[in-house]
């Protein structure tokens, strides 16, 4: 095994420790897990309905065709703010300390948060993206395009 081999190898089982460590957080709080996955579908809803039929987009057109991409947006944001705050959190009560002093890779920390990330992100958006449906969102371009725009990265 290379050095390089044996280094990224590293980093994936520590990331993964980590995941497994935010995991069992939100197990310890199961509400943060309800509310991060409520509270989008509430607003797509709330916004849909009650003040989709308020607003008019001048120029005509659907006003779906705009809430979703900016509840996309908001969620995202709102999203990455919590995860500030964890690691803020993380480094006030010294757990960053402590991960330096541990022989564990550099990158496992960012790469774990982004994981456990993931798996909560991952059905945030597809309740989002089902609760879209049911207010009468539609993507223009079919299926396959939709699911890659969600994929890319920028």
């Amino acid at each position: 095994m290379t050095a390089l081999t044996h280094r990224v190898r590293w980093t994936f089982t520590d990331g993964l420790t980590l995941v497994g460590r935010e995991v069992g957080r939100l197990r310890q709080d199961p509400g943060e897990l309800v509310a991060a996955l409520v509270f989008p579908a509430v607003m797509v809803v709330l916004f849909g309905y009650v003040f989709g039929s308020a607003i008019q987009v001048p120029g005509g057109g659907d006003y779906r065709e705009y809430l979703m991409p900016g509840l996309f947006a908001m969620v995202t944001f709102s999203a990455v703010t919590g995860v500030m705050v964890r690691t803020a959190t993380d480094a006030s009560r010294g757990v960053m300390d402590r991960f330096r002093s541990m022989p564990m890779a550099r990158l496992a920390v960012p790469s774990g948060q982004t994981g456990a990330d993931s798996l909560v992100g991952l059905p945030l958006l597809a309740v989002m993206v089902g609760a879209g449906l049911l207010v009468g969102w539609q993507p223009h371009r079919g299926l396959i395009p939709t699911a890659e725009a969600f994929g890319r990265t920028r």
